[in-house]
């Protein structure tokens, strides 16, 4: 099974592993609906898994830098959030709104920085030069910075929940009512972000 798949299949595992204790075991967050859950287990995925492999499979060097930065920030904050969240429960919304945003900017900025990056031509091209096509590998950075805005637009949907509900400390949410529309949204998401995914799959899995 190539390197991507099983990653992809331990993260699904993780994924149902973490829903069933968050719903029955957890002390701190609340029920989370199965879409918050699968959303979870795509951002383990696409921030902190996939980067290395793309990493190794472009042949870009500007592009495999943008990803190096970003896996590295990446790891910063996983490590961080944890520690604030299960560890001296100081977590805030808005550090993770932040991040989110910045990572985005990150991803634009880079796409661009990547995609300007020169080629060589055969010398009966050069008097005709061609814009550079988009490589997976960049567009994958439009696509996760994408991610990032749902993102924070889910951590600032909670954090605005919890501010209008006075005894509301909840991490995630589940199937009530007034969240329908979120959880909608979320499953939309997914399965745009899950078509292209499998896109990306193909790439990785591809020799040159």
């Amino acid at each position: 099974m190539p390197p991507n798949r099983l990653l992809a299949l331990l993260t699904l595992l993780a994924t149902l592993v973490f829903h069933l204790w968050q719903n029955h075991h957890a002390p701190h967050g609340g029920a989370i609906a199965l879409p918050k859950s699968l959303w979870l287990g795509l951002t383990l995925y696409c921030w902190l898994l996939q980067p290395p492999l793309i990493i190794r499979r472009s042949h870009l060097p500007r592009a495999q830098s943008v990803w190096r930065l970003f896996w590295a920030l990446m790891l910063v904050r996983a490590a961080t959030e944890l520690w604030l969240l299960y560890g001296v429960h100081q977590w805030k919304y808005s550090y993770g709104i932040a991040h989110d945003l910045c990572s985005a900017a990150l991803l634009l900025i880079g796409a661009h920085y990547a995609q300007t990056q020169p080629q060589r031509q055969p010398e009966t091209e050069r008097n005709h030069p061609h814009p550079n096509p988009t490589s997976p590998e960049i567009h994958h950075m439009h696509i996760i910075a994408a991610m990032f805005l749902c993102e924070a637009l889910f951590a600032y949907y909670i954090s605005h929940f919890n501010a209008q509900h006075t005894h509301a400390q909840l991490w995630f949410i589940n199937w009530q009512r007034e969240h329908i529309p979120n959880l909608i949204f979320t499953l939309i998401s997914e399965a745009i972000l899950l078509k292209w995914l499998h896109r990306i799959d193909t790439w990785l899995n591809q020799h040159d």
